[in-house]
């Protein structure tokens, strides 16, 4: 089988590609949490396998997270989440992940640095995916990805708009 590695800047929606991906068949752990961490992914079964980038304050080894997984299952898709910069600091901050926004600001962009310097080097197949996309067309992003992800397609998992509560009532942005 193969294992899906999801990654990505923190607050962009790890955890929801995860759980979607859990939902049409892949097994796995959408909370904080990740059994694999522990142990191996099982070689007969596709596994989902989360990480955000920072993760717990630390800066993972990306390839020697995928390289595990494929030497466990055999193979590896990746996939990488994104959302727009303004909501992703304010969650962060949100969340406790960082003390400000300029921190929140300056891990975001080298996640989203990290994150795709990762992929540009390896050769698994590539799934990037928007929060926004998810949020705006989450029936035709879902369905892409379980093609991609060759998992079923007629699970369905509530998507909601996390952003909109980063800006005010007149769509502008709060301070």
């Amino acid at each position: 089988m193969s294992a899906i590695f999801v990654v990505g800047p923190e607050s962009t929606g790890t955890k929801l590609v995860t759980r979607l991906l859990i939902a049409g068949g892949a097994i796995g752990d959408g909370g904080d949490v990740q059994r694999f961490d522990t142990r191996a992914c099982p070689g007969n079964q596709l596994c989902v396998y989360r990480r955000s980038l920072p993760h717990g304050g630390l800066w993972p080894n990306l390839d020697g997270i995928a390289d595990r997984l494929i030497r466990e299952t055999g193979g590896l898709q990746i996939v990488v989440t994104t959302r727009e910069m303004y909501a992703t600091t304010k969650s962060a901050v949100n969340h406790n992940h960082v003390a400000n926004q300029r921190q929140a600001r300056t891990n975001y962009l080298k996640a989203l640095a990290m994150a795709m310097a990762f992929v540009t080097r390896r050769e698994e197949s590539v799934f990037v995916v928007t929060y926004e996309a998810l949020v705006l067309h989450p029936g035709a992003m879902t369905h892409a990805l379980m093609q991609w992800a060759k998992l079923r397609t007629d699970k369905v998992v509530d998507i909601y708009d996390g952003n909109i509560k980063h800006y005010n009532w007149k769509g502008e942005l709060q301070s």
